[in-house]
């Protein structure tokens, strides 16, 4: 499967990805940044990591509602079209079924 590409053998990168962040950790204190995040986001807008991890949190809030309420259409939308029961998607399929080209399929 695609998801285990890259962390199992012979392919397993997991030491090389743990050995990056570390070094991204210790370049940052060496230029005097908490964590990498505050010294990419430095020269940034954000600034700080807190300040952009606040953002997406904040975003999250105010989107869920939204996001759940759309994928539930597009969820009935599938059911309907292929004449299935209703299910929840997996992404994949999400990103399948929500695209305009895919409600032109089903017309007649």
């Amino acid at each position: 499967m695609f998801t285990a590409i890259g962390r199992t053998a012979p392919y397993d990168n997991s030491e090389l990805i743990k050995r990056s962040y570390r070094l991204r950790h210790e370049k940052a204190q060496l230029l005097g940044k908490r964590h990498f995040a505050d010294w990419i986001l430095s020269r940034r807008m954000a600034k700080k990591g807190t300040t952009a991890l606040r953002f997406i949190e904040d975003l999250h809030d105010r989107i869920l509602k939204a996001f759940q309420r759309e994928c539930s259409e597009v969820e009935r939308f599938k059911s309907e079209q292929a004449q299935q029961p209703f299910e929840p998607l997996n992404p994949w399929k999400m990103a399948y079924w929500s695209r305009p080209t895919t409600t032109a399929l089903f017309r007649f």
